[in-house]
């Protein structure tokens, strides 16, 4: 009986291999010669998908240039306007990886144009108000308004683009979302520094969502939502479109069930798809997740913690103090434009020098930037010192290379296609949380604590990330999302 149901085993894995060998074949056949020139569709849709993201910037950007603006507001008041966005950003990722799955990638994220579109509206409303007790809780009821947005973009701009890219520019386009954010930020901060007016800058913000709308309505679904709905003519079609191609799509190239590059591409691939295949019948029913999958979240948790506790927030508030002078402003788009830069660089790298490798330099660098400015806090650095304002800098540059936008694309890839829509809204949630935490915590910080323990305090929790990201974190890179499955499930 052993040796036959060995025999039966061997023979599948033979089968499978005959038919691995098929399908690579025909897929050769597809890309040899047209494999350069094909990645620009993927390039140009994920790009216009994360101005949705760049509206967020925008949002997350204001509070700069606009609360100089409005010398009504008590510091209590300055502060909810600050930390609203983040509640309301807790409240729109909740629900947002459901309505995701339910309504479609692009029409739910066409939808959060109208979130957006009323927030800064609420805004100029507030700017025309005559009295403070009428602009007051209108800035609240948009700052709401524009975190719900900005928090269910930030669950399913990853999700799109994931699902759109192709293996070897997945990297690429996962670190748009980042990206496109600090150009938003940037916007903003030209905006205010050319015309420091709030209707003005509500205009000018306003813009971005508008054109994000216009641009993405003519955009395709992603190919694996659309293949999950059974919808399997329009899924070949939106593949067709996103890889540049009018002939048929082989196999190796199609979503099966929404879980794309879940096909075999090598022999041990293929026997560990077998096994699975096999195993997926006899359970129908599971109470606990994957090991694969609970490793995944953990990571996934790990990162977006770090990312918040890392500081990012608390410095970019003291970057006001640090550069405080007639120049405030144009210290502000300087900073601003090192954001886009150091991101911009590390959507080229992430699919060049590693994951792992640039979150690692980046949670080293920023450890190191943070205690320079510990040790100048401590000392009392003369404020003309030219290694604050550097090491600021330095650190915003080393945040937006690694932490800053990795967290988002790995999250996209750790986390398996039938549990990805909740596990990303829970991360979401995680992240935004925190950013409540810490702008709410840190004044406080900074009043018990004093300057140079705060900024020791997050240069420990930044050590801290580096070590687990050294131990913990999988390298993604050029790997298809099978493989990496396949490796997190491994003990």
């Amino acid at each position: 009986m052993l040796v036959k149901e060995d025999g039966m085993a061997m023979t599948s894995v033979m089968m499978c291999d005959e038919e691995l060998v098929s399908l690579q074949r025909s897929d050769s056949e597809y890309t040899s010669g047209t494999q350069q020139g094909r990645k620009w569709p993927q390039h140009l849709a994920a790009i216009i998908a994360t101005l949705a993201a760049m509206s967020a910037g925008c949002a997350l950007g204001w509070t700069s240039p606009a609360l100089p603006l409005l010398p009504f507001l008590t510091e209590a008041q300055a502060s909810w306007v600050g930390s609203l966005l983040a509640v309301g950003a807790l409240l729109g990722a909740l629900p947002a990886g459901w309505l995701a799955d339910a309504w479609g990638r692009k029409a739910f994220l066409l939808s959060l144009g109208l979130p957006f579109l009323l927030g800064w509206g609420l805004v100029i409303t507030s700017a025309l108000a005559l009295s403070p007790e009428f602009q007051v809780p209108l800035l609240y009821a948009a700052r709401l308004l524009l975190g719900v947005a900005v928090g269910a973009v930030t669950v399913a701009v990853p999700l799109y683009n994931s699902e759109i890219a192709e293996d070897s520019i997945r990297g690429a386009l996962g670190a748009y979302l980042q990206l496109m954010i600090t150009m938003g930020i940037l916007w903003v901060y030209v905006v205010g520094a050319l015309a420091p007016c709030m209707k003005s800058l509500a205009l000018a913000c306003a813009a971005v969502p508008l054109i994000f709308c216009v641009a993405f309505f003519w955009m395709p679904e992603s190919p694996a939502y659309l293949e999950a709905q059974d919808r399997f003519t329009e899924a070949e079609a939106a593949l067709r479109w996103l890889q540049g191609n009018r002939g048929p799509i082989p196999e190796t190239q199609r979503w099966r069930h929404g879980k794309r590059d879940q096909v075999p591409q090598t022999q041990e691939e293929a026997q560990q798809w077998l096994q699975g295949e096999s195993e997926e019948a006899q359970k129908t029913q599971q109470p606990a997740p994957r090991a694969s999958t609970a490793r995944a979240l953990g990571i996934v948790f790990a990162l977006m913690a770090f990312q918040q506790l890392s500081g990012i927030n608390a410095v970019v508030f003291y970057a006001g103090k640090i550069f405080y002078g007639p120049h405030s402003a144009v210290a502000a788009v300087v900073v601003g434009a090192v954001q886009v830069a150091a991101t911009g660089a590390a959507s080229a790298l992430a699919d060049r020098a590693g994951r792992r490798a640039l979150l690692l330099a980046s949670g080293f660098g920023m450890s190191t930037c943070l205690i320079a400015l510990s040790v100048c806090f401590y000392t009392d650095a003369d404020a003309g010192s030219w290694l604050p304002p550097l090491a600021v800098a330095a650190y915003i540059a080393l945040f937006s290379v690694g932490l800053g936008p990795l967290p988002w694309l790995i999250m996209a890839e750790l986390v398996p296609a039938d549990a990805k829509g909740r596990a990303s809204a829970l991360a979401v949630c995680l992240n935004w949380t925190i950013v409540f935490a810490v702008t709410k915590a840190f004044p406080g910080l900074l009043v018990g604590l004093g300057p140079w323990a705060t900024f020791a305090l997050f240069a420990a929790v930044c050590v801290v990330g580096t070590v687990f990201v050294a131990t913990a974190v999988p390298e993604t890179k050029g790997k298809s999302l099978l493989q990496i499955q396949c490796e997190l499930g491994r003990p």
